[in-house]
């Protein structure tokens, strides 16, 4: 025989296996509030996904941009290097560190803001 509460004479609690969609909405969800309050949350991350599709496409085209700059720099330092032309060493270095500096920082606010840990 069943406990008010769901439980067996054996400690078990009984699930119904084939509830319907009021039952399980009713037993998910003790109040009204809590109701709205998961049809917001629902709202908000089927929002956050669109964006998150949206902006990682940005962010690798911004990344397909920095690819594509970093071998025509190289190419084209490799190119003018016989000519006495092109960046110092230092110079070409320096730029090739900070764009790659730049767009790492850059994946990290994307990243972040993409797959934000819930507090």
């Amino acid at each position: 025989m069943d406990s008010p509460n769901g439980e067996t004479q054996d400690g078990y609690i009984s699930i119904d296996q084939t509830p319907t969609s009021e039952e399980e909405q009713f037993n998910t969800f003790s109040t009204d509030e809590e109701r709205r309050h998961a049809k917001l949350s629902n709202d908000s991350d089927e929002q956050d996904m669109g964006e998150r599709l949206r902006y990682a496409d940005h962010a690798y085209g911004i990344t397909q941009a920095w690819v594509g700059f970093l071998i025509v720099l190289t190419i084209t330092q490799i190119s003018l290097k016989p000519l006495k032309m092109g960046l110092e060493t230092t110079e070409f270095v320096t730029v090739f560190t900070t764009t790659t500096a730049s767009i790492f920082g850059f994946w990290l606010l994307v990243g972040n803001y993409l797959f934000h840990r819930r507090r």
